[in-house]
């Protein structure tokens, strides 16, 4: 009805891969110091295939290279149970340039100021963005983007860092401005200008972590496009806003 059965498990050790050498290729445009920051691979010291998959991914993370390939090349023969090996790094960048545009269509309501019953309407608008992710070889990605509607306008400015001073810290810089046209029975009755502008920073920890903080100014003016001539106090507010945020 049973059986008992002794496992035996013979184990034969391959020889230690020793790191003593690395190689890259495919970085045309990219500095070479960015990519030696990102993969930290230390000459000498014992091959750690962990460490090894951590570097690939920081290499990912920089935005540059849309892949990226780490083989162990063996150098000559084991000695003594050791196996120098070079690590020949294989990346593919990105175009330098991208250039993205569309149509947009959403659901919004046509009079601001009726909560009670307002008229729904498909606002269409058309959407772009140029974007270099690699300027100047330094894996820093700035670019513009705009949208467009009948009653709205935006337009950005964005720059991005995929470190902060050698540190793995992602930057955002953006700067914006845009206009919305406020309506009450199909007019126009205010118009309402923002310009603004933000910074945040992404802390990426190993185990999943990510602790995010940033700070945004934005300076609102909202005025009457068609003010009546008679009336001595027209519509014409500037609000200051700052906000703080974290997570």
């Amino acid at each position: 009805d049973a059986a008992i059965v002794g496992l035996a498990f013979t184990v034969v050790e391959g020889p230690r891969q020793m790191l003593r050498e690395v190689v890259t290729s495919g970085a045309t445009r990219t500095r070479e110091g960015i990519v030696d920051r990102a993969l930290r691979l230390h000459v000498g010291q014992p091959v750690n295939l962990e460490e090894w998959s951590l570097a690939r991914k920081r290499l990912f993370d920089t935005n540059v290279f849309r892949a990226v390939d780490i083989q162990a090349v063996p150098l000559g023969e084991p000695v003594e149970g050791e196996q120098d090996v070079r690590a020949v790094v294989t990346v593919e960048e990105y175009p330098p340039w991208r250039v993205r545009y569309g149509v947009q269509a959403d659901r919004q309501r046509e009079d601001v100021v009726d909560a009670v019953d307002p008229q729904l309407t498909t606002r269409l608008g058309v959407t772009g963005e140029v974007r270099n992710q690699n300027l100047f070889g330094r894996a820093l990605t700035t670019g513009a983007s705009t949208l467009i509607e009948r009653d709205f306008q935006r337009g950005n400015l964005f720059f991005s860092n995929a470190s902060f001073f050698g540190l793995p810290v992602r930057s955002n810089v953006t700067a914006y401005r845009s206009r919305e046209n406020l309506r009450f029975e199909s007019e126009v009755f205010a118009v309402s200008d923002d310009v603004g502008v933000s910074f945040e920073q992404r802390m990426r920890r190993r185990r999943g972590f990510e602790i995010t903080y940033g700070y945004r100014f934005e300076r609102n003016r909202t005025f009457d496009p068609d003010p009546n001539p008679n009336d001595p106090f027209p519509l014409d507010a500037v609000t200051n806003l700052g906000r703080l945020t974290s997570a």
